[in-house]
């Protein structure tokens, strides 16, 4: 069978879409220049533009081809994988850590490792939950049932981005939906009670208070001062931007190691044999930003920087224009998960538009850009 564009229209519409063309052009500008330079391998050169080239082709693909039903549709996938993934991660954490696992080994207290759901990462599954939410927050009907079951998987992440960004999530979306605020208090009470009952579970049953200082929680996220740490982060990332304007291309560059060591920020992670969970050994790295645009610009310079800022921009103003010409639910939707993205980049890098949660954004963005206005709230 044929597939036929129900609107085709011009492939580049949107101010977001010349931005990312932008973006991407800087990537390969900038590997393309690393690689003549000898601080890239022909071979890495190869596999980070290839790499890159399947957000757009899903992007475009999607949004040439869909049909008016691919939004409505790709919204029940999601929420009904979000009640499968939360269900792993609730089992993950208070049964089995080893469930479905085959991901990241990220400690939450003591010995316990944080729940990842189907997915690899922890901040993998508390995006795609908060987008179920967010699905079934504008849906006709509220489930009270699968919104619970995404709050506990979000909270027993213990991803502190997630979890805030779940509460962002529901205030934006009771700021723009100002109806029914009986809705609103039985939500909020739901959510409450589960928090209490999760809390109580986690630390009251699992975890003995005189142990608690003792344990990997306490002593690296309550007690270390990571705030101080993220900073330096930053500040060395920016100085790193401001001495290669056109940036290393890669994390993997060797310009990018001297740089890395020179201002001390060169240190070793451990490998694991995931079978028998133990450390097998380290390997040196250079440290990776934890900001999206900073990110951005530490591989590809100032202007891969300032790209992939627009970018993100610019989805939210797209977003913002099309709910305030329709008032519909999918455009309130897509204005709040582009938010959610935005504030995403502010702690995790998600520049590298090949990861799961970037191709996740790119199939919402491109399935919700032709849909036709419902007008209905």
């Amino acid at each position: 069978k044929r597939f036929k564009s129900t609107s085709p229209g011009k492939l580049i519409e949107e101010r977001y879409e010349l931005w990312l063309i932008v973006y991407l052009c800087i990537i390969f500008l900038s590997t393309l220049s690393n690689t003549i330079d000898g601080n890239l391998s022909l071979k890495d050169f190869i596999v980070i533009n290839t790499k890159y080239l399947f957000f757009p082709i899903i992007y475009f693909s999607i949004k040439l081809f869909e049909d008016n039903n691919t939004f409505e549709t790709l919204k029940k996938i999601i929420v009904n994988l979000s009640i499968f993934s939360s269900i792993i991660a609730i089992i993950q954490l208070l049964i089995n850590d080893q469930f479905f696992r085959f991901g990241t080994y990220e400690y939450a207290f003591g010995d316990t490792l944080r729940a990842t759901g189907l997915f690899h990462g922890e901040y993998t599954l508390g995006f795609f939950c908060i987008t179920s939410t967010l699905f079934v927050l504008t849906s006709d009907r509220k489930n009270n049932l699968v919104l619970t079951l995404n709050f506990i998987a979000v909270i027993f992440t213990f991803h502190r981005l997630s979890i805030g960004l779940l509460f962002v999530s529901y205030f934006l979306y009771f700021v723009i939906h100002k109806k029914n605020k009986k809705t609103y208090l039985s939500i909020f009470s739901i959510l409450f009670f589960v928090l209490l009952s999760v809390s109580y579970m986690v630390i009251i049953n699992n975890y003995n208070f005189s142990n608690l200082s003792q344990t990997i929680i306490y002593k690296e996220r309550l007690k270390a001062d990571t705030l101080s740490g993220r900073i330096n982060q930053y500040k060395n990332a920016t100085m790193i931007i401001s001495e290669n304007l056109f940036g290393f291309g890669s994390y993997h560059s060797k310009l990018y190691y001297i740089a890395a060591a020179k201002i001390g920020q060169l240190h070793y992670t451990d490998t694991f044999d995931y079978d028998h969970r133990k450390k097998i050994g380290q390997v040196p790295i250079g440290y990776i930003v934890h900001n999206g645009f900073l990110g951005a610009g530490t591989r590809y310079g100032i202007m891969g920087l300032i790209a992939f800022f627009m970018f993100c921009t610019s989805t939210i103003l797209y977003a913002n224009r099309k709910y305030q010409q329709g008032k519909d639910k999918n455009s309130m939707t897509l204005l709040i998960i582009c938010i959610i993205w935005f504030l995403y980049q502010t702690t995790q890098d998600f520049s590298e538009l090949s990861s799961y949660q970037s191709i996740h954004f790119g199939i919402i963005l491109a399935s919700a850009t032709r849909q036709k206005k419902t007008h209905s709230r």
